[in-house]
Protein backbone atom coordinates (compact mmCIF):
# COMPACT_ATOMS: atom_id res chain seq x y z
CA UNK A 1 0.00 0.00 0.00
CA UNK A 2 1.80 3.72 -1.22
CA UNK A 3 2.59 5.25 2.33
CA UNK A 4 5.14 7.74 3.49
CA UNK A 5 7.89 6.89 5.88
CA UNK A 6 11.02 8.54 7.54
CA UNK A 7 14.16 6.82 9.00
CA UNK A 8 17.06 8.28 10.84
CA UNK A 9 20.02 9.15 8.62
CA UNK A 10 22.71 6.61 9.23
CA UNK A 11 20.16 5.02 11.66
CA UNK A 12 18.52 1.85 11.75
CA UNK A 13 17.72 0.19 8.53
CA UNK A 14 14.28 -0.03 9.85
CA UNK A 15 11.16 2.80 8.59
CA UNK A 16 8.86 4.04 10.38
CA UNK A 17 5.72 4.86 8.96
CA UNK A 18 4.72 8.71 9.09
CA UNK A 19 1.36 8.08 6.31
CA UNK A 20 0.00 5.26 5.95
CA UNK A 21 -3.70 5.64 4.74
CA UNK A 22 -5.61 7.33 1.96
CA UNK A 23 -2.57 8.04 -0.31
CA UNK A 24 -3.08 6.48 -3.83
CA UNK A 25 -0.39 7.82 -5.96
CA UNK A 26 2.16 9.69 -3.58
CA UNK A 27 4.88 11.39 -6.17
CA UNK A 28 6.75 14.73 -5.31
CA UNK A 29 7.66 15.20 -1.51
CA UNK A 30 9.01 18.08 0.31
CA UNK A 31 10.04 18.90 4.15
CA UNK A 32 9.73 22.31 6.18
CA UNK A 33 12.68 22.03 8.32
CA UNK A 34 11.57 24.97 10.30
CA UNK A 35 8.30 23.86 10.91
CA UNK A 36 8.51 19.95 11.10
CA UNK A 37 5.83 19.64 8.03
CA UNK A 38 6.07 16.67 5.31
CA UNK A 39 4.04 18.53 1.93
CA UNK A 40 3.27 15.76 -0.46
CA UNK A 41 1.42 15.46 -4.12
CA UNK A 42 -1.06 12.94 -4.11
CA UNK A 43 -1.31 12.54 -7.70
CA UNK A 44 -3.91 10.16 -8.84
CA UNK A 45 -6.43 12.35 -5.98
CA UNK A 46 -5.11 15.52 -8.06
CA UNK A 47 -4.25 17.44 -4.66
CA UNK A 48 -1.48 18.34 -2.44
CA UNK A 49 -1.75 17.67 1.56
CA UNK A 50 0.61 18.66 4.38
CA UNK A 51 1.17 17.01 7.74
CA UNK A 52 3.82 17.51 10.84
CA UNK A 53 6.66 15.21 11.21
CA UNK A 54 5.24 12.23 12.92
CA UNK A 55 1.60 12.39 10.38
CA UNK A 56 -0.66 14.04 12.33
CA UNK A 57 -2.97 16.99 11.64
CA UNK A 58 -2.95 16.00 7.92
CA UNK A 59 -5.18 18.01 5.86
CA UNK A 60 -5.55 18.74 2.03
CA UNK A 61 -4.21 22.19 0.70
CA UNK A 62 -4.33 22.42 -2.82
CA UNK A 63 -7.55 20.80 -4.62
CA UNK A 64 -8.28 23.66 -7.68
CA UNK A 65 -6.11 23.48 -11.13
CA UNK A 66 -4.73 20.35 -10.61
CA UNK A 67 -4.64 18.07 -13.70
CA UNK A 68 -1.62 15.96 -13.17
CA UNK A 69 0.75 17.28 -10.43
CA UNK A 70 4.06 15.89 -10.00
CA UNK A 71 7.60 17.22 -8.12
CA UNK A 72 7.02 19.89 -5.10
CA UNK A 73 9.47 22.16 -3.39
CA UNK A 74 9.08 24.33 -0.46
CA UNK A 75 10.73 27.62 0.54
CA UNK A 76 10.00 28.07 4.11
CA UNK A 77 12.26 30.78 4.44
CA UNK A 78 9.72 33.17 2.36
CA UNK A 79 6.62 31.10 3.13
CA UNK A 80 5.91 29.55 -0.88
CA UNK A 81 5.56 26.63 -2.21
CA UNK A 82 6.20 25.51 -5.98
CA UNK A 83 4.74 22.60 -7.63
CA UNK A 84 5.13 20.91 -11.28
CA UNK A 85 1.66 19.74 -13.29
CA UNK A 86 2.27 18.02 -16.52
CA UNK A 87 -1.22 17.65 -17.22
CA UNK A 88 -3.52 18.84 -20.32
CA UNK A 89 -2.13 22.40 -19.85
CA UNK A 90 1.30 21.78 -18.59
CA UNK A 91 2.41 24.38 -15.63
CA UNK A 92 4.14 25.46 -12.87
CA UNK A 93 2.56 27.28 -9.85
CA UNK A 94 3.18 28.48 -6.57
CA UNK A 95 0.86 29.82 -3.25
CA UNK A 96 1.55 29.76 0.08
CA UNK A 97 2.41 26.98 2.74
CA UNK A 98 -1.39 27.95 3.70
CA UNK A 99 -2.61 27.16 0.43
CA UNK A 100 -3.79 30.28 -0.26
CA UNK A 101 -2.44 32.68 -2.64
CA UNK A 102 -2.11 30.63 -5.61
CA UNK A 103 -0.57 31.52 -9.30
CA UNK A 104 0.59 30.37 -12.02
CA UNK A 105 4.44 31.36 -12.85
CA UNK A 106 5.28 28.96 -16.25
CA UNK A 107 2.75 28.24 -18.21
CA UNK A 108 4.42 28.24 -21.97
CA UNK A 109 7.82 26.04 -22.92
CA UNK A 110 6.59 23.07 -21.28
CA UNK A 111 5.49 19.57 -21.71
CA UNK A 112 6.35 17.10 -19.06
CA UNK A 113 7.66 18.64 -16.10
CA UNK A 114 9.10 16.17 -14.06
CA UNK A 115 11.65 17.58 -11.72
CA UNK A 116 11.91 20.54 -9.64
CA UNK A 117 14.34 22.32 -7.28
CA UNK A 118 14.65 25.61 -5.78
CA UNK A 119 17.75 27.54 -4.99
CA UNK A 120 17.41 29.11 -1.84
CA UNK A 121 20.01 31.78 -2.53
CA UNK A 122 19.50 33.18 -5.52
CA UNK A 123 15.99 32.57 -5.24
CA UNK A 124 15.10 30.74 -8.80
CA UNK A 125 13.81 27.52 -9.91
CA UNK A 126 15.09 25.06 -12.34
CA UNK A 127 13.25 22.04 -13.65
CA UNK A 128 13.81 19.01 -15.79
CA UNK A 129 11.50 18.56 -18.86
CA UNK A 130 11.64 14.84 -20.59
CA UNK A 131 10.08 15.69 -23.60
CA UNK A 132 12.24 18.36 -24.39
CA UNK A 133 15.16 17.32 -22.97
CA UNK A 134 16.30 20.23 -21.22
CA UNK A 135 16.75 21.93 -17.83
CA UNK A 136 15.28 25.86 -17.30
CA UNK A 137 15.12 27.72 -14.95
CA UNK A 138 12.94 30.68 -14.03
CA UNK A 139 13.14 33.24 -10.89
CA UNK A 140 10.68 32.61 -7.93
CA UNK A 141 7.88 35.12 -10.03
CA UNK A 142 7.96 33.18 -13.24
CA UNK A 143 10.72 35.80 -14.65
CA UNK A 144 14.04 35.73 -16.19
CA UNK A 145 13.99 32.56 -17.72
CA UNK A 146 16.65 30.47 -19.63
CA UNK A 147 17.75 27.28 -20.92
CA UNK A 148 20.24 25.59 -18.46
CA UNK A 149 20.84 22.85 -20.87
CA UNK A 150 19.54 21.34 -24.25
CA UNK A 151 21.85 18.43 -25.21
CA UNK A 152 20.66 14.96 -26.67
CA UNK A 153 23.95 13.66 -26.11
CA UNK A 154 23.87 14.67 -22.30
CA UNK A 155 20.13 14.40 -20.91
CA UNK A 156 17.50 11.92 -22.29
CA UNK A 157 14.20 11.22 -20.34
CA UNK A 158 15.53 13.45 -16.98
CA UNK A 159 13.12 12.58 -13.84
CA UNK A 160 14.57 14.16 -11.29
CA UNK A 161 16.50 17.10 -10.31
CA UNK A 162 18.14 18.13 -7.27
CA UNK A 163 20.92 21.59 -6.49
CA UNK A 164 23.96 21.85 -4.85
CA UNK A 165 26.10 25.18 -4.31
CA UNK A 166 26.78 25.84 -8.12
CA UNK A 167 25.70 22.30 -9.72
CA UNK A 168 22.40 20.80 -10.79
CA UNK A 169 22.54 17.08 -10.60
CA UNK A 170 19.32 15.08 -12.09
CA UNK A 171 18.13 11.24 -12.60
CA UNK A 172 18.38 9.87 -15.88
CA UNK A 173 16.04 7.38 -17.43
CA UNK A 174 17.23 6.81 -20.82
CA UNK A 175 21.06 6.35 -19.96
CA UNK A 176 19.83 5.06 -15.97
CA UNK A 177 21.83 7.27 -14.54
CA UNK A 178 23.02 10.68 -12.14
CA UNK A 179 24.17 13.47 -14.14
CA UNK A 180 25.30 17.01 -12.90
CA UNK A 181 26.01 20.38 -14.51
CA UNK A 182 26.45 23.98 -13.80
CA UNK A 183 23.67 25.56 -12.90
CA UNK A 184 24.38 29.00 -14.57
CA UNK A 185 26.18 27.92 -17.60
CA UNK A 186 25.12 24.41 -18.25
CA UNK A 187 28.78 23.10 -18.86
CA UNK A 188 30.61 21.05 -17.19
CA UNK A 189 29.04 17.38 -17.62
CA UNK A 190 29.80 15.20 -15.53
CA UNK A 191 28.06 11.30 -15.40
CA UNK A 192 28.15 10.86 -11.32
CA UNK A 193 27.03 7.39 -11.23
CA UNK A 194 25.07 4.65 -13.61
CA UNK A 195 22.21 2.12 -12.16
CA UNK A 196 21.31 -0.84 -13.90
CA UNK A 197 17.24 0.63 -12.97
CA UNK A 198 15.86 3.80 -13.41
CA UNK A 199 16.51 6.04 -10.59
CA UNK A 200 13.80 8.17 -9.47
CA UNK A 201 13.93 11.00 -6.71
CA UNK A 202 17.52 12.50 -5.99
CA UNK A 203 18.32 15.08 -2.69
CA UNK A 204 21.12 16.35 -1.64
CA UNK A 205 21.51 16.08 2.63
CA UNK A 206 23.64 18.95 3.65
CA UNK A 207 23.48 21.39 6.71
CA UNK A 208 24.40 24.03 4.14
CA UNK A 209 21.35 23.48 2.22
CA UNK A 210 18.83 23.62 5.16
CA UNK A 211 19.33 27.04 6.96
CA UNK A 212 17.45 29.02 9.24
CA UNK A 213 17.79 32.21 7.06
CA UNK A 214 19.39 33.03 3.93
Amino acid sequence: MPNIARKIVNGPAVDEMVIVSDIKTPEGIAVDWLYNHVYWVNSAADQIEVATYDGKMRRILVTEGLDAPRAIVVDPLHGWMFWTDWGKKPMISRCGLNGKHQSVIVDEGLAWPNGLTLDYVDQRLYWIDAKFDAIKSVDTNGGSGYTVLHDTQSISHPFAITLFEDNLYWTDWGTNSINKVNKLRGDGFKRVAVSPLNPMGIRVYHENVQKNDV
